[in-house]
């Protein structure tokens, strides 16, 4: 299963949602992009540390600008925020059953973004992105077909003893 995780600059939020999401599903390939990303540029320092808190590190990560490609790559796209899908969606509207917003099993609400704000901030970030990630993992572990197509169908996720 092929995961892209998408917010605007690919400094703090998507980063912090892929180390998390790699953490908790080790055989997925979770992949990261911003849609306004400075390529190449590291993470946030603040980000980096409350990752560090948790006991996990960013693995040197650089920015990377979403592509079409990655899109398309893509078994499903989680965005941080309802504009993030929507900017997606006006990019490549075909792509509408595989884009969710991360938060969309906790409270469907959007991530805020802590760039600029106080490593206080950023750790409540990164609980908040941790509790979605945990919200979405049990959904992901079952089959992947199966698993894509009821999220896509925005329906519970089928449990292998049910499949035939």
């Amino acid at each position: 299963m092929r995961i892209l995780i998408v917010c605007r600059g690919n400094l703090c939020r998507s980063p912090m949602a892929a180390v998390l999401l790699r953490h908790a599903l080790p055989a997925a390939r979770i992949e990261s992009a911003g849609l306004a990303a400075v390529a190449g540029a590291p993470i946030e320092p603040h980000a980096q540390r409350a990752l560090a808190r948790l006991g996990l590190s960013d693995d040197g990560h650089r920015a990377r600008q979403f592509s079409l490609d990655a899109l398309a790559a893509a078994d499903l796209v989680l965005a941080m925020e309802q504009r993030h899908i929507a900017a997606l969606l006006a990019l490549a509207p075909a792509a509408q059953s595989k884009c969710e917003l991360l938060s969309r099993w906790l409270d469907h609400h959007d991530i805020d973004d802590p760039y600029g704000r106080s490593q206080a901030q950023f750790d409540e970030i990164c609980a908040r992105i941790e509790a979605c990630v945990r919200a979405w993992t049990p959904k992901l572990q079952t089959d992947a077909r199966i698993a894509l197509a009821c999220v896509s169908a925005h329906n519970c996720v089928v449990e292998r003893d049910d499949v035939h």
